[in-house]
């Protein structure tokens, strides 16, 4: 499983709003992109955007449409829109890749366990395969 063991894959329809599941400084962002597909050569062209957290930790949202919402510097609370899912990169089918990591020894960041809490508090199933209701809608995407 290695550096990902702790990386959630969360399937989507393309140009669903994301939002940042944490505050932070946004530290990096790649934007460019419009492609995707399993061509090994795609590995590196994904749009995504990295959070950084007053507790050291970095959050990684990947494979977003271009034309994010953000930018390097930004502050963003809780819930403020990041931009809109897509299939940038090496990917096989829309989805959202979120993980959370850390800086370890030199290496860019190795994943950490995280939970998620629903709008009702209680932490969410992470299993392979749940379903889980966004929640909230978001602001339609208009192209």
């Amino acid at each position: 499983m290695g550096a990902m063991r702790y990386a959630l894959d969360i399937a989507m329809p393309p140009n669903t709003p994301v939002f940042a599941a944490r505050e932070g400084v946004v530290l990096y962002v790649q934007d460019r992109f419009t492609e995707g597909g399993t061509d090994t050569a795609l590995l590196e062209r994904a749009n995504l955007v990295v959070v950084a957290h007053g507790d050291a930790t970095m959050a990684t949202y990947g494979h977003f449409s271009r034309g994010l919402e953000v930018a390097v510097g930004d502050t963003v609370a809780v819930g403020q829109l990041l931009g809109w899912s897509g299939q940038t990169g090496f990917v096989g089918r829309p989805h959202l890749h979120f993980h959370v990591g850390v800086r370890m020894m030199g290496e860019p960041g190795r994943t950490i366990p995280i939970e998620l809490k629903g709008e009702d508090g209680g932490l969410l199933d992470l299993s392979e395969g749940t379903t889980i209701t966004p929640a909230r809608r978001g602001p339609e995407r208009h192209l």
